[in-house]
Order: C-alpha cells, then sequence, then structure tokens
C-alpha cells in the first residue's frame, strides 16, 4: 500500500516515495482504494454471461480502472483542429445613438389634440405617429450616391463617392441640432450639392479651405480617419509574451545562475525544467551614453534632490527608487510621474507622490535648482489644490503641506521674524503682484494663475476649503499649522485678498477659538484648543496692513487681551514652545503701541513688564551660551519698551533697564567669537537706548560706549563687515516667477544659503542699532571715534570707491540703507572733524538706495550735504563733474534741489 506523503517528510522521503509509486505503477501493482461494479445486467446476454461468477466480474472492473488511471492525462489529444474563431463585426450604422436635447433636459412632448380615442390610448397613438416621422425622415433622406471629381498633385483623377446615408450620419449625430433643424439643413446641403457641378464642388472646397487654419484642417482629417480605425489590441499573446525570453542568456543573471549551479539544485521538485520566460525582466538593463552636450529629464528622490542621470552601483540606498517606467534604467520619479502617481487610485502612492512634490517644492525655495531645472509652478499649483479636496486625513495632510511650500516661503518668513529682534521688522512687505481691487472674471483660471498665482489661489475657494478643514474634518495640529501659514501668505499680498481674508469672519472666529483661546481655557493635552504662535503671527501680519484693520480685529477678537494673559502664565515660560508663544505676543503688543492703540495697557501691566525684566535681569546673560529663543524674547520685550519710550514712559522701567544695559554690554564686551543671532540681546537694549536718548533719558553713564568701541567683542564682531553687506556683494537670490512673487531671501551660493545681511558673520544689524544709539547721544567725542574706528572707515571708503551697487531693490536692504543713513547724519553733526569728500560721495552715490520710509531723512541730506556748498565747493573738478553726470542719468532734476544762485554758479 501505498503511504501518502505528510508535513514531517524531507524532500529524500517524498523522492523515494515517488520512486515507489513509479515502479509500482510500472508492475501493475497499484491497487485502487475504491472499486466500481456493474449490477444491471442486458436484456441480450446469453445465459451463459449471466452465469459469470461475481469474482470475475470484479477482476474486469479492476482492470479497467487501472487503464482509466494510467490514461487520465496521456488520453488528451495533442492535435486537435479547432475551428477558427471569428469575429463578428458590426457595422458603425448598427449602433443606436442617444440623442440629447441641446438645452441639456429632455425636450416635453406635447399630446396633439387632433388624435382621438379609437384603438389603443392617445399616447400609445401620439408615440406611433412620432415613430413614423423619424423612420420617413431617415428614408427620405436616402437616395443616389453622390460622386466628385478631383484631381491630384500628379495630375490625375480620384473619384470619391459617399452614399446620401453616409453624409446624413454626422448630421443625425448631433446632440445640439433638434430633429427637425438637423433634417432642414441636411435637406438643404444636399439640395445645393446637387445644383453643382463637380468644378463648382472642387472650387467651394478649395476656397474653403484657403480660409480655414491649416491645423483646424489637419485635425479634422485625423479625427475622420481614426474613426475609421478599429480598435489596437493591445494584450500581446503568451506566446509574444515569452518571445522576450528567447535572447536571455542565464550567466548574464547573477541570482538566477548562482542558484541553479548549486548541487542540490538537480534534486528539488519540479524545477526540473528552467522557465526563461519568467527570468527575463531580472536581465540587467544597459544605460545609454549621454553626451555632455545633451539634456536628460529630470529624476527626483522622496526627498526631493535631483538625481545623477544614472549611478554606477545599485545598492540599498537607492533601490527603492528604480521602477518600470519610460526609464527603467535610470533611478527616480519624474514631475510628469509624480503628477501622475498624485491622482493615483492607491492611497500610499498618492501621499508619497504629494510628500516628494511638496519636498521638491521646498528645495526649489533655496535657489538649489536655480539655472538647472524650471519647476512647472502653475502645473503642480492645479494638481494639489485638487488633492486638498480629499478628506483622507493623511492625503489631505500632505497635499496642504506640499500647497504650503509652494506659496510660502520659509527662508522669507525667518529673516522677517529675525529683523524684528534688532527694531526693524514692524513694517512688513506687501507681496502683490498687482491693486487691483476686484477680480478680473474675463479670465479664466489657467490664465489667471499664469498672471497671479495667489488671487487664483483664492478664486478656488481655498478659504471656503480652510474653514471647512478646520471645523469638520479636524485634522492633525500639523495641518492646521499648514493652513495657517497659508493664510499668512495670503495676508501679505494686496488690499483685495486682505479684504476677502477679512469678510471670512467664520474663519477667523474658528481659527481663535480653536488656536488662540484664553490661557485659563488652554487643553494642552488636545490638538485643537491649544494657542499655537503662528496663529499670532497671523493676525500680527493682518493688522500691520493698517491701524484700521488692527482697530477691528482687536475690537472683534479682543485680540491683546488674549495674548496678554498668555504673558501671564507662567507654563508658557518653562519651554521652548511657550517663550516661542510669548514671543509673538510681544511682537503683537509692539505692533499695537506703534498705532497708539491701547496706550493705557502699558499701565494696566505695569507689574507683568517689571517682572519679565527682573526675569532676565537674573537668569539670562548676553553669551554665546544662551539659547537663541531665550535671547529672542529679552530682545522683544526690549523692543516693547522702546516703543512704550516712544509713547512717554520712559521713567516707569529706567532702574531695572539701567542694569540690564550695564550687564548685557559689558558681558557683548568679553565676546570670544560673534554670531549675528547671539547679538539680539545687544542690538535690541541699544535700540532701547537710542529712543531714551532721543527722550532725554539716558540709561547709562558716560564714556560707556566708548570702552564697548575699544573692547574685543567690538573687534571680533565688526571684523568681517564687508560680508555682511548687500550692496557691495554680488549675490544673486532666487528669483520666482512674475506670478509670485517673494522676498528674495535665499541665495545658495553664499553662505548660509540666505542673503548677507542675515548671514552667522553679519554684524550689520548690530551695526545699525549701535548708529542708532550713537547718533540720540550727547557727546560730540563719542560720534567721532566712532566713524574713526576700523570697520567703519573700512565700510565707508569701499562704498565710495565701488562703481555699482547690487541687490538695491531687495527689502533686507533696508537694514544697511539705515545705517548709512545713521553714518551721514553723524558726520553732520561733526562736519568739522570728517573728511568732506568721502562722506560727500557717499551721499550722492547712495541717493538710489534709500527708500520711501526716508523721505525727510533723504530731504534732509540733500539740503545740508549734497546741495551744501559747504561740502561740494571743496571738490576737485573731475569728481564735480562726475557727480553731476551721475545726477543726470538718475534723471534728478539739479533745479528743483538748488536756489537759482547757486545753479547759475
Amino acid at each position: 500500500m501505498i503511504k501518502r506523503p505528510s508535513v514531517h517528510d524531507s524532500d529524500e522521503d517524498i523522492l523515494r516515495q515517488q520512486a515507489e509509486f513509479l515502479e509500482q505503477r510500472s508492475n501493475d501493482k497499484i491497487i485502487p482504494s475504491a472499486s466500481v461494479i456493474n449490477t444491471e445486467k442486458e436484456l441480450s446476454s446469453t445465459k451463459s454471461n449471466n452465469e459469470v461468477s461475481s469474482v470475475q466480474m470484479e477482476i474486469n472492473n479492476t482492470e479497467n480502472i487501472r487503464e482509466q488511471i494510467a490514461n487520465t492525462f496521456e488520453a488528451i489529444p495533442t492535435n486537435m483542429k479547432l475551428e477558427r474563431v471569428s469575429e463578428k463585426r458590426g457595422h458603425s450604422t448598427d449602433i443606436k445613438y442617444l440623442k440629447f436635447d441641446s438645452r441639456g433636459f429632455p425636450k416635453a412632448i406635447r399630446r396633439d389634440p387632433k388624435i382621438q380615442p379609437k384603438q389603443g390610448s392617445i399616447f400609445a397613438q401620439h408615440v406611433k405617429r412620432l415613430k413614423k416621422e423619424i423612420d420617413s425622415n431617415q428614408t427620405s433622406s436616402k437616395g443616389e450616391a453622390l460622386t466628385i471629381k478631383e484631381k491630384n498633385l500628379d495630375g490625375t483623377i480620384r473619384e470619391s463617392t459617399n452614399s446620401i446615408e453616409n453624409l446624413a450620419t454626422t448630421a443625425y449625430r448631433s446632440t445640439v441640432l433638434s430633429l427637425s433643424d438637423r433634417k432642414q439643413i441636411h435637406d438643404t446641403n444636399l439640395k445645393t450639392l446637387y445644383s453643382m457641378s463637380n468644378e463648382e464642388i472642387l472650387a467651394e472646397k478649395q476656397k474653403l479651405m484657403s480660409t480655414l487654419d491649416p491645423v483646424l484642417i489637419q485635425y479634422l482629417k485625423s479625427q475622420r480617419s481614426s474613426n475609421k480605425k478599429h480598435l489596437e489590441n493591445r494584450t500581446r499573446t503568451i506566446k509574444e509574451q515569452n518571445q522576450a525570453a528567447d535572447s536571455v542568456i542565464i550567466e548574464e543573471l547573477q541570482v538566477p545562475n548562482k542558484m541553479l549551479s548549486m548541487p542540490e539544485a538537480s534534486d528539488w521538485l519540479h524545477f526540473n525544467e528552467l522557465e526563461t520566460h519568467k527570468l527575463s525582466w531580472m536581465k540587467d538593463i544597459s544605460v545609454p551614453n549621454l553626451k555632455k552636450t545633451e539634456g536628460f529629464e529630470a529624476r527626483f528622490d522622496f526627498n526631493g534632490y535631483l538625481l545623477p542621470y544614472c549611478v554606477a552601483q545599485i545598492d540599498e540606498t537607492n533601490r527603492h527608487l528604480y521602477h518600470h517606467g519610460d526609464e527603467p534604467e535610470r533611478p527616480g520619479y519624474t514631475l510628469q510621474e509624480l503628477l501622475l502617481l498624485s491622482r493615483s487610485n492607491v492611497t500610499q502612492q498618492r501621499i508619497v507622490a504629494l510628500t516628494t512634490l511638496g519636498n521638491i517644492l521646498s528645495l526649489e525655495q533655496t535657489g538649489i535648482y536655480d539655472k538647472v531645472i524650471d519647476v512647472p509652478i502653475e502645473q503642480i499649483f492645479f494638481v494639489l489644490r485638487v488633492c486638498i479636496d480629499d478628506n483622507t486625513p493623511s492625503v489631505l495632510t500632505a497635499a496642504v503641506k506640499a500647497l504650503r511650500n509652494l506659496v510660502y516661503f520659509q527662508v522669507d518668513e525667518t529673516c522677517l521674524d529675525n529683523m524684528l529682534s534688532f527694531g526693524m521688522g514692524l513694517i512688513q512687505p506687501v507681496l502683490a503682484v498687482d491693486q487691483a481691487l476686484e477680480d478680473d472674471n474675463t479670465v479664466n483660471d489657467q490664465q489667471l494663475a499664469e498672471t497671479n498665482l495667489i488671487k487664483c489661489l483664492t478664486r478656488t475657494d481655498i478659504l471656503s476649503r480652510i474653514r471647512y478643514i478646520v471645523n469638520t474634518i479636524k485634522p492633525p495640529i500639523e495641518t492646521a499649522l499648514y493652513c495657517i501659514e497659508i493664510l499668512i501668505r495670503l495676508s501679505r499680498d494686496s488690499e483685495f485678498i486682505i479684504q476677502k481674508v477679512l469678510k471670512s469672519e467664520t474663519l477667523l472666529s474658528s481659527l481663535i477659538t480653536n488656536f488662540m483661546p484664553l490661557a485659563g481655557e488652554v487643553n494642552l493635552s488636545q490638538g485643537y484648543n491649544m494657542p499655537l504662535p503662528q496663529m499670532i503671527k497671523l493676525i500680527r501680519v493682518l493688522s500691520s496692513s493698517g491701524k484700521r484693520i488692527a482697530t477691528l480685529l482687536n475690537e472683534k477678537f479682543h485680540v491683546l487681551d488674549i495674548i496678554v494673559s498668555y504673558l501671564y502664565d507662567d507654563h508658557f515660560s518653562q519651554n521652548s514652545f511657550g517663550m516661542r508663544l510669548q514671543v509673538e505676543c510681544l511682537h503683537f503688543w509692539t505692533l499695537m503701541l506703534h498705532y497708539e492703540l491701547r496706550l493705557e495697557s502699558l499701565r494696566q501691566h505695569q507689574t507683568l513688564i517689571l517682572k519679565m525684566l527682573d526675569y532676565h535681569f537674573k537668569n539670562t546673560d548676553n553669551a554665546m551660551s544662551t539659547t537663541l529663543i531665550r535671547q529672542s524674547h529679552a530682545s522683544a520685550l526690549f523692543i516693547l519698551l522702546e516703543k512704550a519710550v516712544e509713547r512717554g514712559f520712559a521713567h516707569i522701567f529706567v532702574p531695572l533697564t539701567e542694569n540690564c544695559f550695564k550687564k548685557w554690554i559689558v558681558q557683548f564686551g568679553i565676546f570670544d567669537q560673534f554670531k549675528c543671532g547671539n547679538s539680539q540681546i545687544t542690538s535690541s537694549i541699544l535700540y532701547y537706548a537710542a529712543s531714551s536718548n532721543k527722550q532725554a533719558v539716558k540709561i547709562y553713564e558716560d564714556g560707556f560706549l566708548e570702552v564697548l568701541l575699544t573692547s574685543q567683542g567690538f573687534d571680533l564682531a565688526t571684523k568681517q563687515v564687508l560680508n555682511g553687506s548687500l550692496l557691495l556683494n554680488n549675490y544673486e537670490t532666487h528669483k520666482t516667477t512674475a506670478n509670485l512673487k517673494s522676498l528674495e531671501a535665499a541665495t545658495w551660493f553664499s553662505s548660509d544659503h540666505i542673503v548677507p545681511v542675515m548671514q552667522t558673520n553679519s554684524c550689520i544689524p548690530f551695526l545699525y542699532a549701535l548708529s542708532s544709539c550713537i547718533l540720540y547721544d550727547s557727546s560730540l567725542e563719542l560720534k567721532g571715534k566712532f566713524l574713526d574706528s576700523e570697520c567703519i572707515k573700512l565700510y565707508t571708503k569701499t562704498l565710495k570707491a565701488s562703481k555699482y551697487y547690487f541687490n538695491t531693490g531687495n527689502w533686507f536692504t533696508r537694514c544697511e540703507s539705515f545705517l548709512i543713513m545713521n553714518l551721514l547724519k553723524i558726520a553732520l553733526q561733526i562736519r568739522n572733524q570728517i573728511d568732506p569728500t568721502l562722506y560727500y560721495g557717499i551721499a550722492v552715490k547712495c541717493l538710489c538706495v534709500f527708500s520711501s520710509e526716508q523721505k525727510e531723512d533723504m530731504k534732509h541730506i540733500l539740503d545740508n550735504i549734497v546741495f551744501s556748498s559747504r561740502y561740494y565747493l571743496i571738490i576737485e573738478k573731475n569728481d564735480y563733474l562726475f557727480i553731476f553726470v551721475g545726477f543726470f542719468h538718475w534723471k534728478l532734476p539739479w533745479s528743483m534741489f538748488m536756489s537759482p544762485k547757486e545753479a547759475i554758479s
């Protein structure tokens, strides 16, 4: 008896059992487990057959069963001749096309009042009459064939015959015209054609072809020819698919060749035949050679980095980037492949594609791809906007993040926030492409996206979508942060966009409820109902658009009361997140004081400000070891105090501010290294001291700043003064497309990949704060020492000697232009101690650098330096001629600034 294999048997046991089975089958020793006995008797059988013993019948049946078992698979015929399967091909006229009314809805059928009730209902009689009319119309359209003789280019005559039925087919398929109109137009056309000769028809045809666009004619011909072709069957047969394996060399397949060369491979079950068609996909792909002058399609990895044309070796770091696309020999994904995957039905594919697109856009903002590739911003924008309408949380998060990376420039925003710590950030830029106060409805979305991407984004109801996301979907807090940052970018645009954001009252109220609750209502255990720094920044950016908007937001949502509650809560000052939140609160409070709003809040919360001052005096050191967020908190507090001094509240905080000034300035003087970010405390307290000097409330002793100018920290900080200048360094900033403006803070081919004024070694913001403090100091000796310092002399001489100034229109050049203005004002106060030619040349050449904010200061410089005889009369003749030519080049009216007497002389 044959034993059945079990799970405990090894390969050797199974092979042995197989050999035993084959041996017994060849010797006919296999006994079936069941026998079939025929109990029926044939009527025509003889008596001798009826007397056959039952044992003999059983033996015969057993032999039959053996034969059937042995021939079970061998009995299958191999030379079967099947008739060819013919496909039934129908004619296009057999297809019944649905007819639609031009208005969208079916035309109402009105009953004919002449129909009287006879056999059948009135409705049935009416429908029967309509069918007869349709049949008669179709029958009448059939007629004789129309033959047109046309002369070819080679002189031969070509005849084209079109039956009336075929000519009528296209007309009757129209979904625009009604049945009666189609019949009337068709009959008119046929009547006209029959009344014309062949020559007249050809003449009219040539006339029509000459008036039409050749591209349109070619398109119509291609459409007509494509309708006559049958659909191509792209599914290849098994034989055709296996033909790819005929050219496979097993030795080239490293993994299968290694496995098949093992000694025990011959004993493996069911592997006695090598199926090459299953191994062909493992064949190595040859990478074509690429010339240096040839370009290639860009491919990216999942982090958004551009990949080379090919890699030397496939390993675990790049194996996952290969796929069966158009170029299987190259790793990575093209932008078109990512855009296609973003619309996939597989959720994970959509997430991967959207995340990769977001990473590409984030890197593109840094300028890494400048002069390398052009990212199709408009095409990506529409794909992302469609994906945002997906309510799946994971897909929604990836899509919103990618859109945030498209419109929200992280480098610009970071630099703008850092400028606040140096007293330069209250005035915010406007990033509007145009200042139109209404949407141009004459252009479609595609045309609008090519000219103004932000306005196109608002046209797509992005505000309503964000409101739905926050109120209904309630995605993770990460998605909400991305939505708020998109709104921040919208708030930096034109007045038209800002008004749209303000009119979305439900959106703003829901955002404030969820992300700006009162301190007593905060629930930190949940993702919502907790304050976010980005939300306070959004309100600050909206308020910076004007005093009217700031007043409206504060009165409607009581924003100042909410942010003051965060400053009172000690919980927020115990971690970096809470300190960042309080920094934004202090910046918003400063903006309110700048607009002279809620001035009484300074007296109401005087104890709060004194408490924070005392805390920083005792616990914050002006040192490199102090964290940047703590330094930002202290600097934001002193920028607030500067506005308080400007509004007449200087005497309240004098004792503590004097102690802070002495402590931190002394600590700055012993710096052994310098970084721009670590000079926030020094710059902010110098900026506060400048405002105090302006109000005649001095917080430091005479001679204190002279010691600073000769200190080790000052020399170390100003050692590389030229490296931080935007005017003197020709760094090409990252420029966006014309339909999406940015501040151009990113420059990839420079240190830290940002503009020089905000780089790590830049001292321009520090010098601006120091020059403001010295400008309003009463000591002329201090002013002279400052202008005679090595860094200032090097900077001013380089300014005068430079033939060109770079980046004059960049937003971050404002800090340097204010520094130059302070230097000119200081030079005016000590005019007897300076070289007039140096500062006269700077004043003239830097007129193109100053902005509209400095209009009053420019007038002061023009009156007292540029057109003052004290300066220009001692200039040599050549220099004077050069300056005059420079004014002519700038198209400044000379007589506008000079008196008639001076102009004549």
